[in-house]
This record gives structure tokens, C-alpha cells and sequence, in this order.
């Protein structure tokens, strides 16, 4: 549905409750956007949103392409997974990853969700996809500006819509609907803080311009980089109590069970079953497989003088 369906980017009114920032953010915008008619930012917002989808795929498209690269090179965990007697290859890994079996901790990268609108349009405008960037009212500035009121608008139309259109919270449907509302109003404020970056790029000297750029390109490098780190380690955090558990039992008890790490797992799946719980709550599920390969592979834990596994 056209975001600006029930709110005209120009004149509809921003309520002060209970984002009272909001009404700033679409004044500025719209300042940003002077001498554009209602069917010119529609026009933009409908290219926007092609824009968006297109550049996260892509974005998505370049983690999948690192991460298999990186899975290959260090012969990493995942290549447990490949049918048997298939090589590890660029294509065969691909579709592994894009095929994983269900019921496996799932491999970190980066996939669309993991990327916002803004985000999508700052590597669209750094790759020229949006125009030249020659003036304060040029077109990536409009685009920015665009962004701000289309959020602004799914802030507003989310406090208003039916309860039985809201997404699902643990907290219940005002948590869902206060939670995604919010996430907007931050979402629009980030457009709008752009789009202002755009502009005083604009307006700089060419040099100046250039420098700038490359520092915002620098920031936008380091904050993915630490963004994905931070994900991969939230992704797996609720893992690493029963992990401990596992590998501490099998330095204590490995001796007891002829250091077959197989025929310890088959216990302490069970084991880590009752004693852990996952991110829902719900028992832990673990595979032998996991336990053996992953859990107790020498990289991860190794006592002394173990010998291999027969």
C-alpha cells in the first residue's frame, strides 16, 4: 500500500503525541523538498521503494558471495553440511547456505533484513544510482528528504491502524504497535539527518565535498563490520551457557567414555535438553553432529593428550 495513501507528504498534519520530534523532522524535510508537487514525491517514493529492494538484495548478494568465500578458504563448520562427496566449491557452498537444513544453528551474514531503508539509500547515492550530487536541492538530497516523510508516514499510519494488523510482541499489541512505531519515527529522523548531510555536502566546496564523503564511507565501513560482529554474537549468545557445559563435562568425564566423543554426545543430548533453554524458552535442541563437530572440534576445545577419535 502507498505509504502516502492517508497522509499528503506536503500538507498533512503531524501530530505532537507521542513522537513530538516527528512534526520537526517533516518540517524539515519538506523545506528540503521546496517547489516539488504532491505527484513529484510520489514519483520519487515510488522509485524509492524499487531502490530499496533492489540495493538490499545486492548488499545481501555481496555478504553471501564474502561468506562462502571465507567459509571455503578456512574450511569452516558449515562444509559439514555438504551431501556427500561434494566438493566445496563456490556454487555447491552457495546453495548449501541458501538451502540450510532445518533444525542447524544457522551460519553469520548479513542477509536483507539485516539492512534499514536508509542504509539501502546511502549505497545507492555512494554508487551514483541516485544522480550527481552538484546542489543542495538535487536529486539524492529529494531522495533523502523523500525517505524521511515515507517513514514519518508509516509512524503515523502504525499508531492508527486496526489492532489486527499489528505484528506480534511478547508484550502484547500496544508493545507492538508503540515498538514499530518508534523504530519509524527513528528510521524517518535518520532519512532527515541524511538528507541535511547531503546538503551541506552540496554546498561545500568540491574538495570539501569529496573529503567528506569519503570520511562518512569510512564510518559506514566500520559501523557494518562492528554491526555484523554484534549480530553474530547476539545470534548465538543463548548457545554458550550449554556450550561450556558440554565441553567443561567432556574435559571432566572424557576418559569414561574411551574419548569417543560420539558416544558422549548421545547422552548429552538429552542433558542439555533439560538443563538449557533457547532464546524462546523452549528446551535446547541439539544434533550429536553439532556436539561432535562443532562443540568439541580441537579448534574449540581440546584436552591434553586426547587421542583422535577412532
Amino acid at each position: 500500500m502507498d505509504c502516502f495513501d492517508n497522509f499528503d507528504p506536503l500538507t498533512g498534519n503531524v501530530p505532537s503525541y507521542p513522537f513530538f520530534e516527528l512534526w520537526r523532522v517533516v518540517s524539515e524535510a519538506r523545506i528540503l523538498l521546496a517547489g516539488l508537487s504532491v505527484d513529484d514525491i510520489r514519483g520519487i517514493e515510488r522509485e524509492l521503494d524499487y531502490l530499496v529492494f533492489d540495493t538490499k538484495a545486492k548488499l545481501a548478494r555481496y555478504c553471501l558471495d564474502d561468506h562462502v568465500a571465507q567459509v571455503i578458504k578456512a574450511g569452516s563448520w558449515e562444509l559439514h553440511h555438504l551431501p556427500t562427496n561434494t566438493a566445496p566449491t563456490q556454487q555447491s557452498v552457495r546453495l548449501l547456505l541458501e538451502n540450510w537444513p532445518e533444525g542447524v544453528d544457522e551460519p553469520d551474514y548479513l542477509t536483507e533484513d539485516d539492512f534499514s531503508d536508509v542504509e539501502a539509500l546511502r549505497t545507492a547515492i555512494s554508487t551514483g544510482d541516485m544522480g550527481t550530487l552538484d546542489y543542495e536541492h538535487s536529486y539524492p538530497v529529494q531522495c533523502a528528504a523523500v525517505l524521511a516523510l515515507m517513514k514519518a508516514a508509516d509512524c503515523l499510519r502504525t499508531m492508527e491502524c486496526p489492532e489486527d494488523e499489528l505484528g506480534v510482541h511478547d508484550d502484547g499489541p500496544i508493545a507492538a504497535r508503540l515498538l514499530s512505531a518508534a523504530n519509524e519515527a527513528v528510521e524517518s529522523a535518520l532519512a532527515l539527518g541524511y538528507a541535511n548531510e547531503l546538503a551541506a555536502v552540496a554546498e561545500s566546496w568540491a574538495e570539501a565535498a569529496e573529503d567528506l564523503a569519503e570520511t562518512i564511507e569510512d564510518g559506514q565501513r566500520r559501523f557494518s563490520k562492528d554491526r555484523a560482529r554484534k549480530a553474530a554474537t547476539a545470534r548465538h549468545e543463548h548457545l554458550k551457557p550449554a556450550i561450556e557445559f558440554v565441553q567443561t563435562e567432556w574435559h571432566e568425564h572424557c576418559e569414561a567414555y574411551n574419548c569417543n566423543k560420539t558416544d558422549f554426545a548421545r547422552t548429552y543430548v538429552e542433558l542439555v535438553r533439560n538443563r538449557h533453554r533457547d532464546r524462546r524458552g523452549d528446551p535446547l535442541k541439539v544434533t550429536i553432529k553439532t556436539i561432535t563437530e562443532v562443540w568439541l572440534a580441537p579448534s574449540a576445545s581440546k584436552p591434553a593428550g586426547e587421542p583422535a577419535d577412532g
